[in-house]
């Protein structure tokens, strides 16, 4: 649900309609992937979650090995989360986590090249390192998927494009 929210809240940034932004962010990243993940990882994944005044306004989920932790998915309500470091919090907490179960590295994930993200992680102390990501696969799943990445974002861009009228201030 925060997830939900979350992208909601970032479809109307982007003049996207709520449905659309639903639809998109559950094609992207479905439920049931995350359940998979969980079951199939056990006591390696671990879901954190702030509350403030009996609400939820902040999760990260935390997968780990032996050596290494990886910051698999965050999300909040930012009006809520972000007056009482709510992410940090988390963030905080799964950094000890991994320390404590003797972890070496802590992936924080991929920044984009988005400034306001890297400069958040390098707060933490996150230092970028330039990696290749390469996949081997039996069908093209990834042409595929990236064929309807792009479908998705084009009708987003056309779902979100400002009427001429509203352009013109009429």
């Amino acid at each position: 649900d925060l997830f939900l929210q979350w992208a909601v809240r970032r479809g109307q940034e982007r003049h996207l309609p709520a449905w659309a932004a639903r639809w998109s962010n559950r094609r992207r990243e479905p439920l049931q992937r995350l359940e998979n993940i969980a079951r199939a990882l056990g006591e390696a994944c671990r879901v954190y979650v702030a509350w403030l005044d009996g609400q939820p306004v902040a999760a990260s989920i935390l997968l780990m090995d032996q050596h290494n932790a990886f910051s698999y998915r965050s999300t909040s309500i930012k009006e809520l989360a972000h007056p009482v470091r709510a992410n940090d919090l988390l963030q905080s907490l799964m950094i000890q986590a991994a320390c404590q179960a003797g972890c070496h590295y802590y992936y924080r994930g991929e920044s984009g090249g988005v400034a306001s993200l890297m400069q958040y992680k390098s707060g933490f102390g996150a230092l970028p390192v330039a990696f290749k990501d390469y996949s081997i696969e039996r069908l093209p799943v990834t042409g595929i998927t990236r064929g309807v990445n792009q479908l998705t974002k084009l009708i987003e861009h056309q779902l979100t494009r400002v009427p001429a009228a509203q352009i013109k201030g009429e």
